[in-house]
Order: C-alpha cells, then structure tokens, then sequence
C-alpha cells in the first residue's frame, strides 16, 4: 500500500461523551508518517497518577506477548495510571505503513512513533509524568528514546518529563540505530530504569554493560517466554507484571484528573480507504471500507485466540485494504474473550461453540445492514468451521475455508469413530450419524450453507486433503454438485502454515481473487492491483478438486505460485461508538 499524503485522524463524528473509570478507548494517534493504532486504558480510580506508553517487540514476539501487554495495561490502570499501547507504524492495525527508501532509516521512523505518542500523552491526554515500558526491539527503542531530541521537552528545572523505563529484554544490536545509549543523559539525571532480562536467557554483554552505565536495577523474569524467537503460544507474564507494577508505584505521582480522550475512531489511508473502529454487538471491531460506496461486503474470522488483525499479525488488515480498493468493506472483530474484547488472564469461550456462533451471525447482520450488502465470509483453522456454521444459519455470498479440520456440525457432540469403520460403512449410514451430530464429515456442514445460496471455496494443504478423504468428503461433495451446489475444493502443494509470510501472501491473494469473481459476475475478470504483497489470482487459473496448482496469475509479473491466570475482577468497558 502506498500513502500518497501524511494520515490524519479524521474530526470526531459526535462529541467526546466522558467515557467510565477502566475503559479501553480505541483510537489513532497522528505522526507525519500517518496513524497509528492505540489502545488507551484510563485509569479504574478517579485519579491519574501519569501515563504509561507500552511498546510492543516487533516480528512474532509482538504476537505472542499481546495479551501480556494487554494484561499489564489492565493492572497499571487499577494502579491508576492512563495507559497508551499502540501498534507501531506499517505493523498490525497502524495505518501508515513503514517503507525503508533510505530516506528515513527505520529505527529513526520507530523513534519518531514514540515521539508522537509523548506528545499524544502531554497534549491530548494532559500528562505530564510519562513512563516507557519496551519489549525487545522496544525496549531499545524506550532506551534510545530517553535522549532522542524529538521527544519531549525538558520541564523548567531541566528534567525530562520521562520519570521510569522498564526494559523488557532489550536488543542490543549492532547496528547505530539498534546500539544503546553510550550514557544517562543529563535531563534523565532522576529517571528509574528496571532492567528485565530473562533467566534462561542472559543479557548480552552490551545490555548488562549498558545496565552498569545508567545505574538500572535488575530483575531476572522467568515468565518472559514471548519473547523467545520460537515462542508460538500466547503468554501473560503474571509474576512478572507484578515485579513491575510494585516497582513503578514507587514514586509519588501528582495526581491528576481522569482524561477524557477524543474520539478518534476513524482514519483515511492514503486518498480511498476510510477505516473505523466499531462496536458490533459490543463487540470492538473495525470496519474497513472504500470512500465510496462499497461494491460488496467481506467477514473475516481468524483461528483460535487469533487478534483480529488476522495470521501473521497483520494478514487480515492487508486483506482489507487490498480489497477496499476494489470496493469491498471487510469487518474483523474480536469476539468475547479474545483479541481486545474481555480482560487477558480469562479463558476465551471456545471457538467453536454457540456462543462464538451466534457472535458471529451477529456480525454478518450488523455488515449487511451498515453496507446494504450481503457479505462473504473467509475463515482461517478454526474460524473457517465458524465461517460455514455461519453461513448455514444466516445468507452470505461466498465462504472460503482456509486450513478447515472440524467438519462436525455439532463437535460437542461428534463420536470418535474409528476411521476403519468411518471408511467402510455405507455413505447412507454416514451421513445420517452426520446430519444427527453424531459423526464429523462434510456434507451436513456444507449443504446447509450452499442452500442459503452459498457459494463454498475449500482450500487446504496436504494433510487436511487426507482427513477430508477420511471424513467422505468426496462423495459430499458429489453429492452436493448433483444438487446444483457451488462448492470447489483446492489443495495448497506449498502448504497452508500462515506464519510463512510467503504462504500468508498467496493465501491472502486466494481469497481476494475470490470476492472479485462475485464482484465482476464473470470468471474471466482478472485482478489489476499488486498492493501490500496481496495479489489476487483470477480464479480460473486456479485447478479444484485436490489437483495442487500450476503457475497462477500474477499480474506485472511471470513466477510460479503452487495453490498453496484468571483475574477475579469485572471485564473493561468500550467507550461507545
């Protein structure tokens, strides 16, 4: 994606209405560079002690420790502090996107986010004791923030308004812009520094010499394994977050009262596409559209415990606004429990169950009515069996599934059969245990979809081929066929592991090659944008039925691409749309 101009909040639509004690208001903070997304938590008390910015690593680690950083922000702000945890530029949900011309080197870029959420914190947010609290690669940024001259001014005895750091596992790097300070400087003469490490990783020699250099206190964490390159699973570092929110009220903070912050809900990207937070069943949500009308309409849901920012971190937000382009609004939500909707710490319901069901056939009515469009729906694991639950209950357009493994149409109450006798018994006898939920194969799942009118799209790699097979979805789908349905299988040869951001991108041109056929009404469209590395294919050069794909079409180019601790306290509130 491409921004041709500098992005600014767009003016509040309504009034700011005071929002209550322990809301997470969604907004965007500007930078010359353009938006970025940012969770502010105000305080549970009536007071504010200061404002704490929370910077996230970057890569895989941003992933993992996302609901840790979401739970540290809920616990300062019972400890009565305002707290801003935003996205850095080009990266998740901020909508300018970080391009290295050489102009700017990265790092500085980053510098400049941090800057601008200072400014955010003392100008809009009326604070005046700031705290920067790093992870990783933000850790280093917090450190190299503390002399950065962009950030803020020194007060009138010459003292920095940046009070504590906290640094999570900082990088140390070797490059200028990753190097950590040579010293304290001057104005940060009265700044606290923790230092964090973690146990079963030792700091680098240069992060325990920078530790010396600046007289940090130390605290060895064995709770941080988010931060760990490999980490896949989600971790709340509970122990840890304690250490440091006993560690940070220390001091004694003038006391404040609780800001109000505007409301900023939506941002123009570039010159076409408008993206907004929303609520949707109280649900926080954002709706990502084209200026003008929009010419279709798309759901997204992810996997399990997925933010809505979708595989890889960000796949869903690239997928909107490749498809905004092309007048397609895509909604993404969290449902309760998960991503930014319910406190971290609690077990989300499950992904498949009724309740994650009828959240989700909520919002299909909620886009529907909000764009005068039936929608598509695209889910990934475990959202794509919601996908199709879904569109049995309420009509869409189009599903794709990507990387399905449930077909039961009730998984509660699905018998484990053994495969032996699933393979053998008389196609008859198995769809009848299917249609009354006793047994997982396809076709109770599909058909009550494609007889809302549902076109189907099934994608999935080499594994979920042989449990399809395994489940008789071979005659499902012959079946089906024979009874008019749309329904189209595709095996991915490369495989379907989405944090291949390779694998992320063709996925993601799949699903919008898709949505266009709806759009022009013929298969022989074919799509002219190369935007954010989401390239639609035109779905006729895409072969069904298991047959791994040949080269597909990609426009501008000529390569081969083969289809490939529960906390005992209230949830937070949304502030209203």
């Amino acid at each position: 994606m491409t921004v041709t101009a500098p992005v600014h909040p767009a003016p509040a639509a309504v009034p700011a209405v005071a929002p209550q004690p322990g809301t997470v208001v969604p907004t965007w903070v500007p930078t010359p560079q353009g938006a970025l997304a940012a969770s502010v938590h105000l305080p549970y008390g009536p007071q504010c002690r200061g404002a704490v910015i929370l910077l996230p690593p970057t890569g895989r680690a941003e992933t993992t420790l996302r609901p840790g950083l979401r739970a540290l922000a809920d616990r300062l702000a019972r400890h009565d502090c305002v707290v801003v945890r935003p996205d850095w530029s080009g990266t998740v949900e901020s909508a300018a996107p970080l391009h290295d011309d050489g102009a700017v080197p990265p790092m500085a870029r980053r510098l400049g986010d941090v800057a601008a959420l200072a400014a955010y914190c003392q100008d809009t947010l009326g604070q005046r004791d700031l705290t920067l609290v790093g992870a990783g690669l933000g850790a280093t940024l917090a450190a190299l923030a503390l002399g950065d001259p962009r950030g803020p001014r020194p007060d009138a005895h010459g003292a920095t308004p940046y009070r504590s750091l906290v640094l999570l596992d900082p990088a140390a790097g070797h490059d200028p812009w990753l190097r950590l300070p040579a010293a304290r400087p001057a104005s940060a003469a009265g700044t606290r520094i923790l230092l964090v490490s973690r146990e079963e990783a030792p700091a680098e020699q240069d992060v325990e010499d920078y530790a010396l250099r600046v007289g940090a206190d130390r605290l060895d964490a064995i709770d941080l394994d988010a931060l760990d390159v490999t980490a896949t699973d989600p971790v709340i570092p509970v122990d840890t977050w304690a250490v440091v929110t006993q560690w940070l009220a220390l001091p004694t903070r003038c006391a404040t009262p609780v800001p109000t912050p505007p409301a900023a809900r939506r941002t123009v990207v570039g010159e076409a596409i408008v993206e907004e937070y929303v609520e949707v069943g109280g649900l926080p949500g954002v709706l990502t559209s084209p200026v003008g009308p929009s010419r279709h309409a798309l759901l997204v849901i992810g996997d399990e415990d997925q933010h809505r920012g979708g595989p890889g971190g960000d796949g869903w937000v690239r997928l909107a606004r490749a498809a905004a382009r092309e007048g397609v609004a895509t909604l993404r939500f969290d449902r309760s429990g998960a991503g930014e909707a319910g406190l971290p710490g609690y077990a989300a319901s499950a992904m498949i169950s009724g309740t994650s069901l009828a959240e989700h056939v909520s919002a299909v009515e909620w886009l529907a009515a909000r764009t005068g469009r039936r929608p598509a729906i695209a889910g990934y694991g475990a959202g794509a069996w919601v996908a199709l639950a879904t569109a049995g209950r309420v009509p869409v357009v189009r599903v794709v599934s990507v990387a399905q493994d449930d077909w039961s149409s009730d998984p509660g109450a699905a018998a484990g059969l053994h495969p032996w006798l699933v393979a053998h018994l008389p196609y008859a006898a198995v769809l009848r245990l299917g249609r009354t939920r006793a047994l997982a194969t396809p076709q109770p799942l599909l058909e009550a979809a494609t007889a809302r009118g549902a076109a189907v799209d099934v994608y999935g790699d080499a594994r979920h081929a042989a449990r399809f097979a395994a489940l008789r979805g071979e005659q499902a789908l012959a079946r089906l066929r024979e009874g008019g349905a749309a329904v189209r299988r595709y095996t991915e040869a490369d495989g379907l592991d989405l944090r291949d951001p390779g694998l992320l991108d063709v996925m993601l041109g799949r699903v919008l090659g898709r949505l266009l056929r709806d759009v022009s009404g013929t298969p022989e469209a074919r799509v002219a944008h190369v935007e954010d590395g989401v390239r639609a294919v035109a779905p006729e050069a895409l072969p069904a039925d298991g047959a791994p794909a040949g080269p597909s079409a990609w426009i501008g180019e000529t390569r081969p691409t083969r289809v490939a601790r529960p906390m005992v306290s209230p949830a937070p509130r949304y502030a209203p749309a």
